[in-house]
């Protein structure tokens, strides 16, 4: 709900959180899971369309 444009404190709300800091903890969390993921799926492409 964050990356989709809510503000942080209502994503805060909407998941029952009690600080801000734990929604933000959470989200950085999986946006940078989210990053390796992709930098692997480029890596590999790269690797495979290499001339």
């Amino acid at each position: 709900m964050f990356y989709a444009g809510y503000d942080v404190l209502y994503v805060q709300h909407q998941l029952g959180h009690s600080k801000p800091e734990t929604t933000m903890n959470i989200y950085t969390h999986f946006v940078q899971q989210k990053k390796k993921t992709n930098v692997s799926k480029l890596d590999s492409y790269l690797a495979q369309n290499a001339r």
